[in-house]
């Protein structure tokens, strides 16, 4: 991208409606190639494939030195669906989102446990 103004240009397309409706400016946005979805695909199936996706981008960003780029892309998408899901919906990313730090942080804190016992020469019961 050129400049800022193409990059919002960008990010800001599938929330824009000129002509459009907005699944049709959302498709014609997504140029990253992503598998058709199985009809009736399982949670975990969904899961798998939007985390997938997530990855190649993320990793995309660190090869290119612009994460702070990728966050703010993803940052501005949860922003844009809670602003359109509302209360509700600001509630239930920020419960999923606080879920999700607080099984980091037990799986943190289960592996400084057991590096401080395999250091004291124990080992996990």
């Amino acid at each position: 991208m050129n400049n800022f103004k193409d990059m919002m240009d960008k990010i800001l397309a599938p929330i824009r409606i000129e002509g459009n409706s907005q699944s049709e400016a959302i498709k014609s946005y997504s140029k990253i190639e992503v598998p058709k979805p199985i009809e009736n695909d399982s949670k975990e199936e969904l899961e798998l494939r939007y985390a997938e996706v997530m990855n190649k981008l993320l990793v995309d960003a660190q090869e290119r030195d612009s994460i702070d780029v990728f966050y703010d892309v993803v940052t501005w998408r949860l922003a844009v669906m809670a602003h359109r899901g509302g209360p509700k919906a600001i509630g239930n990313i920020l419960e999923r989102f606080g879920a999700h730090l607080g099984s980091l942080s037990e799986v943190a804190d289960a592996q400084l446990e057991a590096d401080v016992l395999r250091w004291n020469g124990r080992q996990l019961n």
